[in-house]
């Protein structure tokens, strides 16, 4: 995530000898044989909703609802969701600016594709990292659930129209 990046440059600049080298010049210097997965979202008002919702109920994985209970009952918050939106738009253009900066030209997934085709999508990330793929490739059981609800879809919907009356497009 974007705004992980820089506190993680820094923390990696404070390593001997790293001081000077830019955040991808520093990437590469600890990583060798570096290569970027870039993962985007077509649904940007669906990922702030999905990260407002995740903020309020500490629940961040389908899995945690299993174990403990949520924080509180999700609320919906405008305010909330239009910050994590701009974040969302912010963390894809930082991205994008570094990567065209630095010449980077990333694999980039899609979420909604990788929900839809988790199998073909792994393939390619092996593809990319020139991993070679055994031809006997046996994928297991998904573990991971979808954790979008009526919820989400409502709060996106009355996001939408929110935002559209402020005069913005939100998409």
């Amino acid at each position: 995530m974007w705004n992980y990046f820089q506190p993680v440059v820094a923390a990696l600049r404070a390593l001997p000898g790293n001081q000077n080298l830019s955040p991808h010049a520093l990437l590469e210097a600890l990583f060798p044989n570096l290569h970027y997965i870039w993962m985007v979202r077509r649904g940007k008002v669906a990922q702030a909703v999905s990260w407002a919702i995740a903020a309020q109920t500490g629940i961040y994985a389908a899995w945690q609802a299993d174990v403990q209970p949520p924080l509180q009952e999700p609320v919906y918050d405008y305010e909330q969701i239009d910050l994590l939106y701009r974040l969302v738009l912010e963390g894809e253009a930082g991205w994008h600016a570094f990567f065209e900066s630095h010449s980077i030209s990333p694999l980039t997934i899609v979420y909604e594709d990788l929900v839809e085709a988790y199998e073909w999508t792994a393939l390619q990330v092996l593809d990319f990292l020139a991993v070679a793929n055994p031809g006997d490739l046996v994928f297991g059981q998904r573990k991971l659930k979808k954790q979008a609800t009526k919820i989400n879809a409502a709060w996106a919907h009355t996001y939408r129209k929110t935002k559209w009356l402020d005069g913005d497009v939100a998409a």
